[in-house]
């Protein structure tokens, strides 16, 4: 028996990855735009080319779920009447296909286009299917009933706009709440248009179970100021530059920096705060920790962030991790994943023959 991670890639030349470090060897599984991976029993959900996705305990895709929404032009975005979301079987988007045809006829030089919602983390707790969607500033949730059929639970907005001016991106959900990241916990100023480089308060925030009201719209009616309620939320840790990957264990959170090139080991009331681990280099995203190895994802550096160490390739680092070793001490080894250039996720399958 060994241990398998399975790793996914973002961007135009993504792909999902199974990696074994023992041997240093790298397999595609898929090829798609991947981001968050959300394991459950006999298989995993993945976010992928902006739907869901239902991997089986062989990897092999057994169902395709369409999360989109459909509007007019980005131009008209703010002013448009209509866009509707759809959340179901991939085939079940014929309604949305004869709805776009009627309103293509009806404005024949505005054509209509897929807009993009977003996906970023994906994680399954309690039969619940929790879904990042950035672009909104909230977290859908999903009901996973019998032969993977999901049903829609509504919607936990994080602002009143549904522009990205915050940045929800990673989750984790416990039995206090469900945890996340975001790159601005103030969020930029809907007129100014701030670059996420020049955002410098992401953080650590936790939204409790009992506060968390569900707004159930699925029409995502969107008016001229799109204002919604926004839930409250506690933050936990404020100060973290381009946070992603939250991972919980033994007592710690941790949390890529991903700017910095570092992972930030935080307690659950976030006033003890420690550098975890400093990397050679890259952008910093996806994580796994267990008290035996270290393994962190290395993108080559994004165009928009404030790192100023280039880094050429992708691939992951990792090291043997001793129980309470702090920063120093790591011999960092570094696997590069060929043909791709954005590390998004990474997830340990357990006991694979």
């Amino acid at each position: 028996m060994k241990s398998l991670y399975l790793v996914s890639s973002c961007g135009s030349n993504g792909r999902i990855f199974l990696v074994d470090l023992e041997h240093k060897k790298t397999w595609p599984i898929f090829a798609g735009n991947s981001r968050g991976i959300g394991l459950c029993e006999n298989g995993a959900w993945v976010a992928c080319n902006g739907d869901l996705i239902r991997m089986d305990s062989n990897f092999k895709i057994n169902q395709k779920y369409r999360i989109a929404a459909e509007g007019l032009h980005a131009k008209l975005r703010r002013n448009i009447f209509f866009r509707n979301l759809v959340i179901g079987p991939d085939s079940s988007s014929a309604l949305v296909r004869k709805l776009t045809r009627g309103l293509e006829r009806l404005l024949p030089r505005l054509p209509l286009r897929r807009m993009s919602l977003d996906l970023h983390d994906v994680s399954i707790y309690q039969n619940v299917l929790y879904v990042v969607m950035s672009r909104y500033n909230c977290v859908a949730m999903f009901q996973v009933e019998q032969k993977n059929v999901l049903q829609p639970l509504g919607f936990i907005y994080i602002d009143t706009y549904d522009d990205d001016l915050r940045h929800v991106n990673s989750i984790y959900p416990a039995s206090d709440g469900l945890y996340m990241t975001m790159f601005s916990l103030k969020g930029r100023d809907i007129n100014l248009k701030k670059r996420w480089s020049q955002m410098l308060d992401g953080g650590l925030v936790l939204i409790k179970w009992e506060d968390i009201k569900v707004q159930s719209n699925h029409n995502c009616q969107v008016s001229q100021n799109r204002k919604r309620e926004a839930i409250r939320y506690e933050i936990i840790y404020k100060g973290i530059i381009h946070p992603h990957s939250i991972q919980f264990f033994d007592n710690w959170f941790y949390v890529c920096e991903s700017v910095g090139h570092r992972i930030c080991r935080i307690s659950s009331n976030g006033k003890i705060v420690e550098r975890f681990a400093q990397l050679p280099g890259g952008y910093i995203r996806g994580l796994h920790v267990d008290g035996e190895k270290i393994v962190a994802g290395a993108s080559t550096t994004k165009n928009h962030s404030t790192a100023k160490k280039k880094w050429g390739e992708a691939g992951l680092w990792y090291a043997n991790q001793p129980l309470g070793l702090i920063d120093g001490g790591y011999n960092w080894e570094f696997l590069s994943v060929p043909d791709v250039s954005e590390i998004y996720d990474i997830k340990k399958l357990q006991n694979i023959s």
